[in-house]
């Protein structure tokens, strides 16, 4: 660990994340670094606590959910497992839509934080969430990235998304700031073509990053033209993909160009990060002391192996 990470993880992250934004995170890493490492069966015993728990919640504070139980005749108290969750429904964005103020804790009400998406089917959605749950959702997404060579003060460049309006001049002027503390730079996959490639490599060749980040697909783009001809000098430890699918010839391709590992990630915008490859790279690690992650079929019947839809349930989102 070079002195500047050193610095970064007990000063400066502490001080801006702890005391001037007065959140909770790093406590919460602290908790799921010590969680890491429980047995599965140990793992269970969490989920079914903090299922319990949250279920005791929704059936006393939520509206929508207080009716549901009464109608399908469940309480929180029938809850022995994180397999009995199938005994309820899989709720759909259509009906959280049509439920949006009754799905709303009466105790918290007033206090979360609404988000919004485009929607992958292009209608708009939007949600509420509790400041723990944000907070929490940042220490998952710390440590998966951890996994990777993402730790505190290690220079990332990450090729995302960035804002299609032009942000105002203090708002550029903190995004800097942050950025430099720490040691990120962000390209934009946005502007990315196949004619300005050498920019993206030069790029990274000045900046000389520890991990690179960024759109499976852009990844895959960039890797191409260093494939075919442009030169990238600079090596970086690790690259982590995200946002998208990554097929074993996609990240054949990235970890030729790049000279290193790829570690793939699993997330959407609704739970941040739900799963995470660690150095092994024998599948993703499932965030199950953070997340209840199960595979059921149209219907919401569990899916024991095979192709089926990925059901989430977060178990510290209590608004």
């Amino acid at each position: 660990m070079s002195v500047y990470q050193r610095i970064f993880s007990s000063i400066l992250y502490p001080a801006y994340e702890s005391g001037l934004r007065r959140r909770h995170t790093l406590s919460y890493l602290k908790e799921y670094m010590r969680q890491q490492w429980l047995s599965a069966d140990a793992l269970t015993a969490l989920q079914t606590a903090k299922l319990r728990a949250l279920l005791a919640h929704c059936q006393t504070n939520v509206p929508y959910w207080r009716r549901r139980f009464g109608e399908l005749g469940f309480s929180w108290q029938d809850l022995r497992s994180p397999a009995d969750m199938a005994a309820l429904p899989v709720m759909t964005k259509d009906e959280i839509r049509a439920n949006y103020d009754a799905l709303i804790a009466d105790d918290l009400r007033g206090t979360t934080m609404r988000k919004s998406t485009g929607g992958s089917t292009g209608q708009p959605f939007s949600f509420e969430y509790t400041r723990e749950s944000y907070e929490r959702r940042m220490a998952v997404m710390l440590r998966g990235y951890g996994w990777a060579g993402a730790d505190f003060g290690v220079k990332r460049l990450d090729v995302w998304g960035t804002d299609l309006g032009l942000p105002s001049r203090l708002a550029r002027f903190k995004t800097s700031l942050f950025d430099a503390v720490l040691r990120r730079k962000v390209l934009s996959s946005f502007a990315m073509r196949r004619d300005n490639l050498r920019d993206y490599v030069d790029a990274i060749d000045a900046f000389r990053p520890q991990v690179i980040v960024g759109y499976t697909s852009a990844l895959e783009v960039l890797a191409d033209g260093i494939l075919d001809g442009l030169p990238l000098r600079w090596r970086p430890g690790s690259v982590i993909t995200a946002a998208e699918m990554l097929s074993d010839a996609q990240r054949a391709r990235i970890e030729r160009a790049f000279g290193a590992p790829v570690f793939h990630t699993y997330g959407c915008r609704e739970f941040m990060l739900i799963g995470a490859e660690c150095e092994h790279h024998t599948g993703y690690h499932a965030s199950d002391d953070h997340l209840l992650v199960e595979v059921a079929d149209d219907a919401g019947r569990p899916v024991a192996d095979g192709v089926g839809n990925v059901v989430i349930t977060d178990l510290h989102n209590w608004g």
